[in-house]
């Protein structure tokens, strides 16, 4: 018996989200190339998981914070805090666009939060300087 609900695989890269049961596998092809945020694994129940509302996504590449609103259609705010919940960077976001944003911290763990009105959507990322 697992002490999460659900486990949530998603693979950035092929833009798959997929539940995980204790024994599954997940075949993949890999390169030294691949971004080396490409999966992402969430804890919880799927309700809990879907219930935040915003089809966005979060990512870091080749230094720089990608924030992919593709599938939002409003203008969203943009924040990301360190661990301690200092605020290093607010700035609103156009609808329907991937943006690249320039994130200046050392190596940390930085919470990154999109919110508009249709909801919102949260994730941690582990952020080495470049």
């Amino acid at each position: 018996q697992s002490m999460f609900p659900s486990v949530i695989l998603e693979d950035h890269m092929l833009n798959i989200s997929r539940k995980i049961n204790p024994g599954d596998s997940y075949p993949f092809q890999a390169s030294k190339s691949d971004n080396v945020n490409r999966f992402v694994l969430n804890f919880g129940s799927p309700e809990t998981l879907s219930a935040k509302g915003l089809p966005a996504r979060i990512y870091e590449e080749s230094g720089r914070l990608m924030v992919d609103l593709s599938a939002v259609p409003k203008e969203t705010t943009l924040r990301v805090c360190d661990i301690m919940g200092r605020s290093l960077l607010e700035k609103q976001l156009q609808p329907n666009t991937l943006h690249s944003v320039a994130l200046n911290c050392k190596l940390q763990i930085v919470i990154v939060t999109l919110l508009n009105k249709d909801g919102y959507l949260s994730r941690k990322l582990l952020w080495s300087e470049y």
